[in-house]
């Protein structure tokens, strides 16, 4: 008896426990609740359950989800301002080296850091070569300091916008190497400048304004002529009737030589304006301009972009544009760095330049395109040689011509087994000077290129590239060509570690003769190595 008294006791000390617990804490009130119906339920939550996939939807379903009406997209709120996109990796610091061949070293170096609330980066870079003729020897080098700045937003005036500034300088040191023997002479290019521009948002509005100073000369050993430039922009944007309305000012002002200026301005507006599937954009702006010689400019300019989705795969663009063109010596030695001295700046304008497009996507390994554009101009710049007699050549003139131009485009892209791309493209362009069946110098009519891209392991990338380019006219007469070619380049990358990687690469594989003419010939095969290291 007692015996069986003590193991009920022990039975009732943990129901007791818990009841103590429960008491202690705060007592739940549950709702009451009555479920009805017909359907029996098995409830197994106390089972181990295998996991399934979910059932499939009916197509009433679906359609209940889905709707068939298209619903306008809503405008996009105010963008915030990005981050600053200075730097070219995404580290405090890198440097890059490389050596080829005709003994050229090339140095490429970068740093980032902070100080008082900026955001400071300093490139800068050193090459230099004996060259692969004889006075093709040159020497370039250049240094760029840049920070950024984010007002706080307490500031009444610019607060929370954001402030990058700049200053640059670049050298470079060449021969007139491909002129006749009396013209090759020493020339050095030298740019300074310096840049700042504020980009913020006040309420609705939005603004970008900025200003920039430029002093460019060009020297030789007889000679001497400089550029000194000064632009200034400013764009404000708004809401108006559903739209954002951006107005622009730009004044671009340049004292050219010792006694000559020229100078480019315009005001207009533009807006995006999206209902479904189609995206126009469009501006209108007046535009003035005086060039070199003092010949004054003036144009009504228009504008406008058109993209509609046919449908998941298909994707058509339409580009229309009438107006003058901006332009200045730094553009054109950009292009051509062997124009003679204090040659004519000027602005083209464009009568029609009209350029359809259809893009095809089917998927994002796959994507190709066809473009059909039309140009009809006055005033466009072709670079040709001072003089075609033997014994006279000393560089390039910048000549002015009217013409037209028809150019068919095709491109494609496929993504080849997750590790590979190859990439292609197709152009032929028909020019013709105004009144006379004669091409623009140096425009080819057909070029063919070709690209293909593969990962061959985690560490290693290969790259090779094919490309013809036609023979061109050289003179605005038509009378003499430079042959065609084919420019084949590869490149191999294999990263050693996380944050190093060395490339060998190789230009004009087939050493192809590249002239822009006489005895400017571009280098042939030339073979480099280099390392890259991030830190």
């Amino acid at each position: 008896m007692m015996l069986s008294l003590i193991v009920l006791l022990l039975m009732s000390t943990p129901i007791l426990a818990q009841d103590n617990k429960n008491t202690a804490d705060q007592q739940l009130d549950l709702q009451e609740f009555v479920i009805t119906g017909k359907t029996n339920a098995e409830i197994k939550g106390g089972l181990k359950m295998k996991p399934s996939k979910p059932g499939t939807l009916s197509k009433a379903e679906l359609d209940s989800i889905n709707t068939d009406v298209k619903i306008p997209v809503p405008l996009l709120p105010t963008v915030p301002l990005p981050s600053s996109a200075m730097r070219p990796y995404s580290v405090q610091g890198y440097v890059m080296g490389e050596f080829g061949i005709f003994v050229t070293p090339y140095i490429n170096a970068g740093y980032s850091f902070s100080s008082g609330g900026y955001a400071i980066d300093v490139f800068g870079n050193v090459e230099r070569s004996s060259g692969h003729v004889d006075n093709a020897d040159y020497t370039k080098a250049g240094i760029s300091l840049r920070a950024s700045y984010d007002a706080p937003k307490k500031f009444v005036f610019f607060g929370g916008s954001r402030t990058e500034s700049g200053f640059t300088y670049a050298n470079k040191s060449f021969k007139l190497f491909g002129a006749d023997k009396q013209f090759v002479l020493d020339r050095s290019m030298n740019d300074l400048g310096a840049h700042v521009d504020v980009k913020g948002i006040v309420g609705e509005y939005s603004y970008a304004m900025g200003a920039l100073w430029q002093s460019l000369s060009i020297e030789t050993s007889d000679s001497a002529f400089s550029d000194a430039r000064i632009k200034g922009f400013a764009d404000i944007t708004m809401p108006l009737m559903g739209m954002p309305i951006t107005t622009s000012l730009l004044v671009d002002l340049h004292s050219y030589g010792e006694d000559s200026d020229y100078n480019f301005l315009q005001a207009g507006a533009s807006t995006i304006w999206t209902s479904g599937d189609l995206t126009i954009r469009g501006s209108a702006g007046f535009q003035s301009a005086m060039n070199s010689q003092g010949v004054q400019f003036g144009a009504i300019s228009l504008m406008a972009d058109i993209d509609y989705r046919l449908s998941s795969e298909y994707t058509a663009y339409m580009h229309i544009r009438s107006g003058l063109n901006n332009s200045s010596l730094a553009q054109m030695l950009a292009i051509n760095p062997y124009v003679m001295n204090s040659p004519l700046i000027s602005f083209r304008r464009d009568d029609i330049d009209i350029a359809p497009m259809l893009q095809w996507h089917p998927s994002i390994d796959v994507s190709s395109s066809i473009k059909l554009s039309y140009r009809s101009s006055s005033n466009i710049p072709v670079m040709v040689p001072n003089s075609l007699e033997i014994g006279k050549f000393a560089g390039f003139d910048i000549d002015y011509i009217s013409a037209t131009l028809l150019d068919m485009r095709f491109e494609t892209q496929w993504k080849v087994w997750g590790h590979s791309t190859i990439g292609g493209f197709a152009s032929y362009t028909h020019s013709s000077q105004a009144n006379q069946d004669i091409a623009i110098p140096m425009i080819a009519p057909l070029t063919i290129g070709l690209r293909y891209e593969r990962m061959w392991s985690s560490s290693m990338q290969s790259v090779f590239s094919v490309e013809h380019i036609g023979s061109r006219t050289v003179d605005k007469e038509g009378l003499l060509d430079i042959p065609s070619y084919i420019m084949a380049n590869a490149r191999m990358n294999y990263t050693i570690q996380k944050d190093f990687e060395a490339y060998l690469r190789i230009d004009n594989i087939l050493n192809a003769s590249v002239y822009l003419w006489n005895r400017f010939r571009e280098r042939g095969t030339f073979v480099a190595l280099g390392a890259r290291y991030l830190f």
